[in-house]
């Protein structure tokens, strides 16, 4: 067991967040609610569900997000719901509709809903770098995946969850599904 003055040492710590210890997760955004995925998503960048999470440090994982045209909107936000940004100029305010930001970049959307599930301090950025968000089922990185795929996809009929699994998937990724489907669609956070 590593002691306090081992701890705080920067060349002790660095070894966490090395590239090696990066795993990479696979999502199908087909049919996912904003807001579920992007809870399904944070704790895996800031890497929450590993056993040497230390807070400070950026040991979280690379996920990829796949047909992120195809994510779905409660309600009416979609049509309601605005997206702000501002120049820094007076006047500079930028506002747009749900609706208008999906059909220019739909990647944005996502990235915006993990930035804000994200804790504000310098890795954020860092942590966001390594969400990847692709439209359609094609993305480049192949090599680091085989045919792992977690799909989070709900049935059209009743609306009830249909998580499916491939048999072939990791055991790291197996946890963290088992982990999210123990909990329950509607246990995670009642509407």
């Amino acid at each position: 067991m590593a002691g306090p003055a081992k701890l705080l040492n920067p060349a002790y710590l660095k070894q966490f967040s090395k590239p090696s210890n990066r795993t990479w997760h696979l999502f199908d955004a087909t049919n996912q609610r904003v807001g579920r995925l992007a809870n399904y998503i944070a704790p895996l960048v800031m890497g929450k569900h590993k056993a040497s999470y230390i807070r400070g440090i950026d040991n979280g994982d690379t996920v990829v997000v796949v047909n992120v045209e195809k994510l779905v909107f409660t309600g009416k936000k979609r049509k309601f719901k605005l997206y702000r940004k501002h120049s820094g100029y007076p006047g500079g305010l930028k506002e747009l509709t749900a609706e208008q930001v999906f059909e220019r970049d739909p990647a944005r959307i996502l990235e915006s809903a993990v930035s804000g599930m994200l804790p504000k301090d310098l890795l954020q950025r860092r942590r966001l770098s390594r969400v990847k968000c692709y439209r359609g089922p094609d993305h480049p990185h192949q090599q680091q995946f085989g045919n792992t795929k977690v799909s989070l996809t709900t049935n059209e009929s009743d609306g009830t969850p249909d998580h499916v699994l491939s048999d072939d998937a990791p055991e790291h990724i197996r946890k963290v599904y088992e982990y999210w489907t123990s909990k329950g669609d509607d246990g995670l956070r009642k509407l």
